[in-house]
């Protein structure tokens, strides 16, 4: 019997079965088992091939049968449909009715991989994380697979709702170095603890120089410099590689090692890198891949980042332009906010993230950028002399996303400048605030699952009422907006954007998007035009619409915050059988030990070694000593017994500062001399040029610096009387007089024994021995008198007289 679809190849097939089980989904046992063997082999391709299944405890009953039925033919003959499954996707579970919600026990997750032996790739989605000893079972029933994803925590946040705890929790992947025996192209990895990085580490260095990955993405707080150099060691062959961190542990030395050795790199994407990146890192490498073609840079506007994660944006300029065919630097704008039921762009933006000028160096830099097809850089706002010059140079341009520093309607203005680009198919502008004014329409959203019509309702009326307002003929010419927003100054009209259309031969879609954004022209073109110009074209207006995908993340986070307000979030649970067990997992975790002993033992090492580089360098501390006086032969001071009893020298600050020697007078009242020095001296320091030493400074003359002695007086008699003299630094004492106090003073050039090394104490109605300014000095410098009766002072032959209140007698 003749069958026209025996000839057809398997993939035409294929496609055939799959578009009839969508239109009749009820027809799926016919398929199997009324249409032939050929027929038979194509629908268990399409049934099978892919298996999707949440990761819920409630797909398996009690007894391990399953009430998926997908799951339950899988389960129940391997042989005829688990050897067709080639991809197995792990959903995110939804609760319970009692908001629990608990994950797929870890022998029942087992049981599915025993089933599908021709296994090739495994995407988890779940903010679970994985089976500990995922791997093992994996490597015994799965040798053929070659693509292992586990999606990072913001695109599982964009997906579905979830349980922060399970958000925030982190994979060890004790078993993740078994899977060196397994011929692995593609491997994206994220949400790995420290342990996970240090296993991640071990299984590419297991890998080595015999590895064929071709595609890594990874997105681990721990990546830091010893991490990359074990991709390079596994990078043989990698193409594309995606690097995501938010911790600091990433330098400089670790992007140049990555540069520098993934010889046949072709995309290189930097998605939320903080690390500790320096500003002149893209200046660093000495030579970029040669077969480097895409090149990208995102940064969240709304995360909060370090104050030097955007610094190494500063030589973007240096990387190699010539050969990249994609350039994107692009800024992840904050979701709106459900309040009242609209979506509301009101959060804050991250200090890094202000918009700022393009910088000069890098659109001098890339007007080399002959071959570049896709340019994407919003991060930085460009004017209109600068995007000028991308027109003028970047001829081969497909798509351009920029930031414009200007209104929409300059844009639209050089339609003979865009009309250089033959090949532009996709234009997507966001316009600086500050040159928009007016507000925009507020953003369409996307219908929801509960959001749909009950089937009492009635769904035609429904669905017309959510449609926008439709525009008069008049309107249609003049605005592209319905009627409620037809006085907004910034809306461009919609013959400009004719017009400039029609001078763009091959463009496709025409998008003002953003927080501010206005909405999207798509443009329709009839098939046979081969003219530069196109007349003949439809351009359709579509206002702001959300998309599903940050649709449902603004549900889970409105959902979110309401269950934590009301004390009903999901209670998730942890797995059953999480952890690893067994003869390979006590080999793993001994082998784990020894390494971490041997990495304590070199940490400690190396902890003695530097605190004795430390104790080695350390150096005697010496005098303080004043040599900076310009006006003195300044020397350091003699070493003598007590030398080394001295305290070190302090800054200090007297109460009333002395003049200098030049500018003492044995005549002069105490009166003028304070305001002498107020004028002069601060701190100790004349300012008009002499320095004054302080009490604690040793003398800067170059005779020989005397002993401070302390004298004290045997008696109350007159100032001729023998006193003790004492070293108050070597307890030394000696008998001798104050006159010679007053000769040492002398010879220094201070009246009357104001020396610095000599000091005075009497008893009774002696004071110490100072002329005029040195008495003022030593009394509020030093120390006040510490006699009890009346001041004294000294007279021009150094001879100490009482000042007392009752006036003598002849």
């Amino acid at each position: 019997m003749y069958r026209p679809l025996d000839k057809l190849p398997d993939l035409v097939l294929d496609r055939l079965v799959s578009e009839a089980l969508q239109q009749a989904p009820t027809s799926r046992v016919s398929f199997l088992a009324s249409f032939g063997t050929r027929l038979h082999a194509s629908t268990v391709r399409v049934l099978f091939g892919t298996l999707a299944i949440p990761d819920d405890n409630r797909v398996f009953d009690s007894t391990g049968s399953s009430h998926w039925p997908l799951v339950a033919q899988i389960v129940g003959n391997p042989e005829r449909y688990g050897r067709a499954v080639k991809s197995l996707v792990i959903q995110q579970p939804a609760p319970d009715a009692s908001g629990q919600i608990l994950p797929l026990e870890s022998q029942h997750f087992n049981s599915i991989l025993g089933a599908c032996v021709n296994l090739e790739e495994i995407v988890w989605n779940s903010s679970f994380v994985p089976p500990d000893g995922i791997c093992e079972t994996i490597t015994s029933f799965n040798p053929r697979l070659s693509q292992l994803i586990c999606r990072d925590s913001s695109d599982i946040r964009c997906s579905d709702s979830q349980s922060s705890r399970t958000y925030q929790s982190k994979w060890d992947a004790p078993s993740l170095p078994l899977l060196s025996s397994l011929p692995l192209t593609s491997l994206h990895l994220s949400r790995l603890s420290q342990a996970g990085a240090r296993a991640l580490s071990v299984l590419l260095s297991s890998i080595g120089e015999d590895s064929l990955l071709e595609d890594i993405s990874f997105d681990i707080v721990w990546l830091d410099d010893p991490l990359c150099e074990k991709i390079v060691e596994a990078g043989r062959r990698i193409r594309t590689l995606k690097l995501g961190t938010r911790g600091t542990k990433l330098s400089d030395r670790g992007i140049v090692t990555i540069v520098e050795g993934c010889e046949n790199l072709e995309e290189l994407i930097l998605e939320e890198v903080q690390g500790r990146l320096t500003r002149a890192l893209w200046t660093k490498p000495s030579r970029y891949p040669a077969t480097l073609k895409r090149f990208r840079v995102t940064i969240n506007e709304s995360a909060s980042h370090h104050s030097w994660t955007a610094d190494h944006l500063v030589s973007l300029h240096a990387i190699c332009f010539p050969v990249l065919k994609s350039f994107s630097l692009v800024r992840i704008e904050a979701n709106p906010r459900l309040v009242d039921g609209s979506p509301v762009y009101d959060n804050p933006i991250d200090d890094i993230a202000c918009l700022k000028p393009v910088p000069q160096d890098f659109v001098d830099k890339i007007r080399g950028a002959k071959s570049l097809s896709v340019l994407e850089c919003d991060w930085w706002a460009w004017n209109i002399t600068d995007l000028k010059v991308i027109l003028e140079n970047c001829t081969e341009l497909e798509t351009i996303k920029l930031c414009l520093d200007a209104p929409f309607s300059k844009l639209l203005s050089l339609t003979s400048n865009f009309a250089s680009l033959p090949n532009l198919r996709e234009l997507s502008i966001c316009v600086n605030p500050v040159q928009a004014p007016g507000t925009p329409p507020v953003p369409l959203v996307p219908f929801s699952r509960s959001s749909l019509p009950t089937p009492t309702g009635t769904p035609v009326l429904k669905a017309k009422s959510a449609l926008p307002q439709l525009l008069g003929f008049d309107q249609m010419q003049t605005q592209t907006l319905p009627t409620s927003t037809v006085g907004d100054p910034s809306m461009p009209l919609m013959r400009e954007v004719k017009r400039f259309v029609r001078k763009c031969p091959k463009l496709l879609s025409l998008a003002w998007y953003g927080k501010h954004g206005r909405g999207t022209w798509t443009v329709t073109r009839p098939p046979s035009t081969t003219s530069k110009i196109s007349i003949n074209v439809t351009v359709d207006y579509l206002p702001p619409t959300i998309s599903e995908l940050i649709w449902k993340t603004m549900l889970w986070e409105k959902n979110e915050i309401e269950a934590e307000q009301n004390g009903s979030s999901p209670n998730a649970e942890e797995r059953v059988g999480q952890a690893w067990a067994g003869p390979a997992a006590d080999a793993m975790a001994a082998e784990r030990a020894a390494e971490t002993e041997k990495e304590q033992v070199a940490a400690m090492n190396e902890k003695e070694r530097l605190g004795k580089l430390r104790e080695g360098g350390r150096k005697a501390r010496s005098l303080s000593v004043n040599i900076s006086n310009p006006g003195d032969n300044a020397q350091l001071p003699t070493p003598t017994d007590s030398t080394h009893s001295r305290s070190p020298v302090l800054k200090y600050s007297p109460l009333s500062p002395p003049p200098s020697a030049c500018e003492c007078s044995v005549s002069t009242a105490l009166s003028s001399v304070s305001e002498s020095t107020e004028s002069n001296s601060s701190n100790g320091i004349d300012h008009s040029g002499v320095h004054v030493r302080a009490p604690s400074e040793p003398s800067s003359s170059p005779t020989k610096t005397p002993t401070h002695w302390r004298t004290r007086s045997t008696s109350g008699a007159a100032s001729n009387s023998k006193e003790v003299r004492v070293d108050y630094f070597s307890s030394k004492s000696t008998g001798s007089t104050s006159n010679g106090g007053n000769k040492a003073g002398r010879r220094r050039g201070l009246p009357n024994g104001a020396g610095r090394g000599f000091k005075k104490r009497t008893s009774g109605g002696e004071s110490e021995s100072a002329g005029g300014h040195g008495a003022d000095y030593l009394r509020r410098g030093r120390g006040n008198s510490r006699v009890s009766g009346h001041p004294s002072v000294t007279s021009g032959s150094g001879q100490i007289r009482k000042s007392s209140s009752r006036r003598p007698t002849d």
